[in-house]
């Protein structure tokens, strides 16, 4: 995964799939309640597999300048997590509301 943004697009869903099959009967484990052991790992495989067609798209329009990562995304919402974070005590509800009343009050780009 570390070199999904500098990695060809077959060439990563070959490697993808490859690993997917070479690792297919350790993912299929199951315990005693019947239950897939490796349930983390198992939605990490299915979220890449879903969302395979959608990952190189940054590489399909050169010309759009698209990051091929969402730290810069991340970043950005970071002074508003903090905001929200000073008031621990907030119900989900109020902390929606503080949210979208510090996203309305900034300045349009």
């Amino acid at each position: 995964m570390q070199k999904l943004c500098n990695a060809e697009p077959q060439t990563f869903i070959d490697r993808f799939f490859a690993l997917q099959e070479k690792y297919k009967s350790f993912l299929l484990t199951r315990n005693g309640k019947k239950e897939y052991r490796h349930q983390a790992l198992r939605a990490a495989f299915r979220s890449l597999e879903t969302n395979l067609p959608y990952l190189f798209i940054y590489k399909e329009i050169p010309d759009a300048n698209i990051p091929p990562t969402i730290n810069h995304l991340e970043g950005a919402f970071s002074h508003l997590k903090e905001k929200i974070l000073i008031h621990r005590g907030l119900r989900q509800d109020r902390k929606k509301k503080a949210a979208t009343f510090i996203l309305s009050s900034l300045p349009l780009l």
